[in-house]
């Protein structure tokens, strides 16, 4: 089983690194995964991958990833100091590579739309999946309210 974490961790590095969003997303902020940096010349992985991105990305990552049927879930002040939220993904020796797969690919698409935001192509203020848990909250708040 322990086999199958640190190769399952470090095919999760491997996507991530060779996405073609990657380079773009890392270097304009939307993401950060510090124990990425030189993965591939470690020779143990921990089965705890903390993703990072700006505060309010992380929320925004963190509604993205369980629209998509992934479980995560940001990690804020006081268990990490202010301004570092981050999710935390955890890797078992269940994971199958699909899963992996689609959780680059979820992770990617979320940075995708972020630049297209940043950059103004798109006139959206907020990503889709941020867009959506509001529109439920608000009208769960009118609803209580009614």
């Amino acid at each position: 089983m322990l086999n199958n974490i640190q190769q399952n961790v470090k095919y999760f590095f491997q996507l991530m690194t060779t996405h073609p969003i990657w380079p773009q997303a890392v270097e304009n902020g939307i993401l950060s995964i510090p124990l990425s940096e030189d993965w591939d010349t470690r020779p143990h992985f921990v089965h705890m991958v903390p993703v990072w991105s700006r505060q309010r990305y992380t929320y925004w990552l963190s509604f993205h990833l369980n629209l998509t049927g992934i479980s995560a879930y940001p990690i804020d002040y006081p268990t990490v100091p202010k301004g570092q939220s981050r999710i935390r993904l955890i890797f078992h020796g269940a994971n199958t590579k699909p899963e992996i797969e689609r959780l680059v690919k979820s992770i990617c698409d979320f940075a995708a739309e972020m630049l297209e935001i940043e950059s103004g192509k798109s006139e959206e203020k907020a990503p889709r999946a941020a867009r959506y848990v509001y529109s439920l909250l608000a009208a769960n708040a009118a609803e209580k309210g009614a």
